[in-house]
């Protein structure tokens, strides 16, 4: 490889003669280059700035910075290197900077003019151990650049997403940073690059709205547990939100057809379940309904709208299936797992519920002695397009052998039946939605599939599915309760509220405690009240004769036509309290005078009052306190 390098410097300070030298010189030169025969190569202009690199990384990370170059009859197979023995094809790099159009090629080798190469994409390995090292950047055996870089104890940044925002939309951004061994990352900073405050946080996530379109370097800066600083500078595009919103839900429905596409290849029986779970056919609505709602709007506020809509809707972006898959797992039934309740409801038989770990037990042995199980499993994973991996379901394959002829066999996968789907077996819902059940003929060899909601390992499995045959099969010498749990009392078998309490109840017995508890609460209430009222009066009345007298008072006026108020006003002249005055006129008219009454014992209190008044019939002037303090005003 050859290259090829023009330079050309005249210093001022020459005299005529030895510039017009220098120059012919140059011209000479220049003609010799132009004649002569040179092998094929990169070529680049050493006399100006060939490659911009970031001189200093975190352990482990990848060249950062751009080398600029022109290609004369260069194969793409060509391997663009670096001296720690990282490389990669010119082809692939290029198509990472999407430059390929920008060559011209002949038979697999091609010409170009200058191109400006970002490294980033090319994930050109940096060493983990730290210190000064001396890159060397190459394109076959032709040195583009070498150059002192140093590696530092420091964290690393790895990326933000996203890239690409709408204007004054807020835009969720997250970074993604490698701490040092030992330590955590606990301090986040973000500049905007848009003359905005800097905003820090504790984690990774910051929202921010660029007022207009253009591009940013948003800077990210992050402090670890140690103290250790590190930043890193990132473009980022500002768009309007109409042009982002039509990218969006372009890209998004993309999205879909893709995911669509690839659930089409999973076996048929899967593929309906396998869209539920990503609730396809919703997000198909939700796009087609921003896409309308796109198609009508008018106002940047509007293109806004939908964008924080698209912003929130996460859409599949492909379904990825395990490349390896379990194969051939040894299934025994783990008796911890069992749920004896579910096993009755799916028709298995009754059981002494006070026998429960008898009975797994029994099962579980049963099942070794009478069969060899093993399972296989396949994850189903889909990536969105916030780049998230979801869960999506398991396939699940068990083997069933008989060792020698069976009854029906009893399957239970401890799963709802909207999130579990059998290929071929018809299955039964038991206990209130929470597992299904097939009846299996067990006389030879039988493979049962089925696809699972969400991400199970092989420890998982023996959790999630047990088979059991008849109870009555299993030679326990234990007496079977009455009680069926099916929520019915059923009396001609002997279920009654004492030994079946889940399914007769006892009625009778509950109104009656009820009616207990009311009588209790009526009585204790009124002794309460009683109690209340007297502490109450005499908390006020410590001598009882007064109290009456004032009612003899109370009653004479109002026999003389005085109102309330005259009576009031007269019994406070002489310093009887608010609260007292208040207290006697309410029990003269019969009137509640503490708390909420149950009025049991009220025409009792009417005909005490009146015959304490009819002994003081000639209290006619209002009768004085028992003395100064007693009752001041209130």
């Amino acid at each position: 490889m050859d290259i090829r390098i023009t330079e050309i410097v005249i210093n001022k300070k020459m005299g005529k003669k030895e510039a017009r030298f220098a120059l012919f010189i140059s011209l000479l030169f220049a003609v010799m280059l132009a004649f002569s025969s040179f092998p094929a190569g990169a070529e680049f202009i050493k006399a100006n700035i060939t490659a911009s690199i970031q001189q200093e990384y975190p352990a482990s990370d990848v060249v950062r910075g751009w080398i600029n170059i022109s290609l004369k009859n260069e194969p793409l197979e060509s391997q663009l290197s670096t001296s720690f023995n990282y490389s990669i094809t010119l082809s692939s790099i290029l198509q990472e900077n999407n430059l390929l159009s920008k060559l011209t090629c002949k038979s697999s080798l091609c010409n170009s003019t200058f191109l400006k190469i970002q490294l980033e994409p090319a994930g050109l390995q940096l060493p983990s151990d730290y210190g000064n090292y001396t890159l060397r950047i190459m394109l076959g055996s032709a040195e583009i650049i070498s150059q002192n870089i140093t590696i530092v104890l420091i964290p690393r940044i790895n990326s933000i997403s996203p890239s690409i925002v709408p204007a004054a939309v807020p835009a969720d951004f997250v970074a993604y940073a490698s701490p040092v061994k030992n330590s955590t990352i606990v301090e986040y900073e973000w500049s905007f690059g848009d003359g905005s405050a800097a905003e820090k946080a504790g984690t990774n996530t910051a929202s921010h709205a660029y007022s207009a379109v253009g591009e940013y370097a948003l800077k990210v800066s992050v402090k670890d547990s140690q103290g250790r600083r590190a930043s890193r500078e990132f473009a980022i595009s500002v768009v309007s939100p109409a042009s982002f919103a039509n990218s969006s839900i372009k890209d998004k429905k993309a999205y879909m057809q893709n995911a669509s596409s690839q659930i089409m290849l999973l076996p048929e029986w899967q593929r309906e379940f396998v869209s539920s779970q990503l609730n396809m056919q919703g997000i198909d609505s939700q796009l087609s309904a921003l896409q309308e709602s796109y198609n009508l709007a008018a106002t940047a506020q509007e293109y806004a709208g939908i964008m924080g809509n698209l912003t929130a809707l996460d859409v599949p972006k492909s379904i990825i299936q395990s490349s390896t898959t379990v194969i051939d797992i040894r299934f025994s039934v783990i008796p911890a797992s069992i749920d004896m309740s579910k096993l009755k409801n799916a028709g298995a038989g009754s059981y002494n519920a006070n026998n429960s770990a008898e009975y797994k037990d029994a099962i579980a042995s049963w099942f070794a002695l009478n069969a060899d199980a093993s399972f296989s499993l396949k994850t189903i994973l889909a990536e969105l397009d916030n780049n998230d991996i979801l869960d999506v379901a398991t396939g699940i394959k068990l083997k069933i052998k008989p060792k020698q002829q069976l009854e029906n066999v009893y399957l239970v996968v401890e799963k709802k039946p909207s999130e579990i789907k059998f290929k071929n077996i018809e299955v039964k819902d038991i206990n209130a939605s929470a597992a299904v059940f097939a009846q299996l003929p067990a006389s030879a060899e039988k493979e049962i599939e089925f696809i699972v909601k969400g991400a199970y390992g092989i420890d998982d499995i023996f959790s999630l599915v047990y088979l059991s045959p008849k109870l009555s099969e299993l030679g326990l010498d234990i007496q079977i309760e009455p009680c069926n749990f099916n929520s019915a009392c059923e009396k001609e078998l002997g279920e009654t509220w004492k030994n079946c309490r889940k399914d007769c109840k006892p009625v009778g017995l509950t109104i009656l405690y009820i009616i207990l508890i009311v009588a209790g609460a009526f009585v204790a209430y009124i002794i309460l009240q009683e109690w209340y009222k007297k502490h109450y009066e005499s908390s006020l009345f410590k001598n009882k004769n007064d109290l009456y007298n004032l009612l003899s008072f109370i009653d004479n006026a109002k026999k003389q036509g005085i109102n309330e108020g005259e009576i009031a006003r007269k019994l406070r002249e002489m310093r009887w309290s608010g609260e007292q005055v208040g207290y006697a006129l309410r029990k003269y008219k019969g009137e509640r005078t503490g708390m909420w009454e149950i009025p049991l014992f009220r025409g009792r209190e009417r005909a005490l009052v009146k015959r304490e008044i009819l002994k003081r019939p000639g209290i006619t002037l209002p009768p004085a306190p028992p003395g100064p303090g007693f009752a001041p005003n209130r």
